[in-house]
């Protein structure tokens, strides 16, 4: 007896799919056939589709109405067909967000550590950091040229011993410090 109850459940569950599978289909060409223009009697444009969701999704941003576009445009040709459209109530379902970058490796660190490495991180992701390494390595190029200038225009010969100035040390500790 529970056999036969669990086949005619099971019979009315998958009639009952089937039919809103149809009828979810049936929905879908007659959208499509709504959406399509005498010019492209075959493909959806972005700005007939962004019609269609303010009335199937009307909350729904442009950003979000733009991403569903993306993801059925398997194509990517910039319109949707109808076999692509099929897959727009799967689409729809999805709820879309902006990528946010996970925690930096030193959150865990204690606060002063943390502060510091935070600080040191909007001075590297800073637009014009790349512009100050830059001019940093000129800078120690025109000051090691003008050295070299003046050892060779003194006229006193040159010693092998390596002398560090301040000047190096400097250009040296904020190079290191200063790559990536």
């Amino acid at each position: 007896m529970l056999a036969v109850v669990f086949v005619v459940f099971s019979d009315i569950e998958k009639d009952k799919f089937r039919k809103l599978l149809v009828h979810k289909r049936r929905a879908c060409q007659y959208a499509f056939r709504l959406l399509v223009t005498r010019s492209q009697p075959t493909h959806v444009p972005f700005r007939h589709f962004r019609g269609l969701l303010k009335f199937f999704r009307p909350r729904a941003s442009e950003r979000d109405a733009y991403l569903v576009f993306k993801a059925l445009n398997r194509s990517k040709s910039g319109f949707l067909c109808l076999s692509e459209f099929y897959n727009i109530y799967e689409m729809c379902g999805f709820k879309w967000r902006p990528y946010q970058s996970p925690d930096p490796w030193f959150n865990d660190f204690p606060d002063p550590l943390r502060g510091c490495f935070y600080l040191i991180r909007r001075l590297v992701t800073w637009k014009w950091f790349d512009f100050f390494v830059y001019a940093i390595i000129i800078l120690n190029a025109a000051t090691l040229l003008m050295k070299t200038i003046f050892v060779s225009a003194s006229g006193v010969p040159v010693s092998h011993d390596l002398r560090v100035t301040w000047d190096q040390v400097a250009f040296v500790t904020c190079f290191l410090g200063c790559s990536r």
